[in-house]
């Protein structure tokens, strides 16, 4: 059961922390971007910023994530000897994350409709199967989205400096993992069980809610969001393969799968805060500061409920059953960041951004699931205008996640007895030298369109005809 509990925790951690926002714009200025949204992904960050958007708008954004991770797992002493592990890095390739997204004034003055499909960023993550990591993680592909509806509406009559915005979206989440239990206590990989999950939650649904403030002089704005927490509950199977283990090779396991197919995950993810303030000193420039707080005490545990799994042997079945029920001890995550945009001209605008962010994953619990640390940013991006109806967008960030060294790990191997089904605690396989960064590219296309023009001219057309 502990073996559950743990596959659980790291799914949990890769499908609940980013690493970085959504669209092109907002992270080439450092994810600044709550007071100065003026794209489709105000949904996202600020839905009262949608209402800066005229007529009609259609925007694709393309973005790469990838991590670089570097794990020096601790070189175990056990009485004259050492066992010296080779460190190991993430060979997953650069995971591409499409959003996309339609808005429309409607021909309201003030108020702009979206509807959009926007995925938290995040990287994919796989090591070698064989590598000393392999008892917490071998591969791991989690993926969280959100599709739905938003509006922004300017109050021009009598506060034209006040805009509010709200939006609502169906949630998706999968996640799928693979890592090794043993029978031995020990590498050795005679004993290695390798086990995968997977689960999905199709119905889920959550939103956010979000206030700008911005005088018509517009020197300078203030903007701020929130999004509840939400509460996930996955279901899927697991699986486990004894076929090149001892066990099963020397006869006492009669059947090398093990399986159970209606098992469920319980994730909750945390309310999170976004404020930011934006000044335009001159014409053409403005400069942001923003900060964005995470709730992640709420997630105090993480619960596999419906368990039950057979394992064939010539002594009869053994039932490994839950729920399971295992404290995460998260913390709370904090950002700072400053992000700035200057339009050259009519045609060419540069942005740039920092940033720093604390970690919600504390050392002691710190797998290669996840390789997290308090981190700084650095961003650029540009946008040039083609016409009247295109923009072209591109941005570049790098996160570097400051190095840990741990020797206090409570990330253990899971050892499980196969004659008794009996699941404890092995050696300590999180100690080490954690080094990582991670790198995220992309562009966008924006095309404007007004849709009240193209009905006079079909209408026309059709009249014509």
């Amino acid at each position: 059961m502990l073996m559950l509990a743990w596959m659980t925790l790291a799914d949990a951690n890769a499908s609940a922390y980013y690493f970085a926002d959504v669209g092109v714009r907002a992270f080439g200025r450092g994810g600044a971007f709550i007071a100065g949204a003026d794209d489709i992904n105000a949904q996202y960050y600020n839905p009262a910023a949608l209402s800066r958007i005229k007529g009609g708008r259609f925007t694709l954004n393309v973005a790469a994530v990838d991590q670089y991770v570097y794990f020096d797992r601790a070189d175990e002493v056990n009485g004259d000897t050492t066992e010296v592990f080779d460190p190991v890095l993430n060979v997953a390739k650069p995971y591409v994350i499409p959003n996309f997204g339609v808005s429309w004034d409607a021909g309201r003055e003030g108020t702009t409709f979206a509807f959009g499909f926007y995925p938290p960023y995040a990287p994919d993550v796989s090591y070698d199967p064989n590598g000393p990591q392999r008892y917490t993680l071998v591969d791991t592909s989690v993926i969280q989205t959100n599709l739905g509806p938003s509006v922004g509406h300017r109050f021009v009559e009598w506060a034209p400096w006040l805009s509010v915005g709200a939006g609502v979206s169906w949630a998706l989440m999968y996640a799928e993992q693979e890592l090794v239990l043993t029978t031995s206590g020990n590498d050795d990989p005679s004993g290695d069980i390798r086990f995968r999950l997977s689960a999905t939650d199709r119905a889920r649904f959550t939103g956010n809610a979000g206030i700008l403030i911005e005088p018509e002089s517009g020197r300078f704005a203030i903007g701020a969001s929130v999004t509840p927490p939400v509460k996930f509950l996955a279901e899927g199977g697991m699986t486990g393969d004894f076929t090149t283990h001892g066990l099963y090779t020397g006869g006492f396991v009669t059947d090398p799968i093990v399986q159970d197919d209606a098992i469920s995950l319980a994730i909750t993810m945390p309310l999170i805060l976004r404020a930011g303030v934006l000044v335009r000193p001159i014409d053409g420039l403005e400069v942001e500061l923003a900060g964005v707080w995470q709730d992640w005490r709420i997630v105090e545990t993480i619960v596999v409920d419906d368990v039950e799994m057979n394992l064939h042997t010539q002594a009869g079945d053994i039932v490994i059953e839950g729920p399971i029920e295992l404290p995460a001890g998260y913390e709370d995550a904090f950002s700072v960041r400053l992000g700035a945009e200057y339009d050259v001209n009519d045609q060419l605008a540069l942005r740039a951004g920092g940033l720093y962010e604390s970690s919600a994953i504390p050392a002691a619990t710190q797998g290669v699931g996840l390789v997290d640390g308090p981190k700084w940013g650095y961003s650029a991006g540009a946008t040039y205008r083609v016409g009247r109806r295109y923009t072209l967008d591109a941005g570049f960030a790098q996160q570097l996640i400051m190095p840990r060294e741990i020797t206090n790990s409570q990330v253990r191997q899971v050892q499980i007895d196969a004659t008794s089904g009996d699941v404890d605690e092995g050696r300590v396989v999180g100690n080490g030298v954690f080094r990582s960064r991670v790198t995220m590219f992309g562009v966008g296309l924006s095309v404007d369109f007004d849709l009240k023009d193209a009905a006079v001219t079909a209408a026309g057309a059709a009249a014509d005809g």
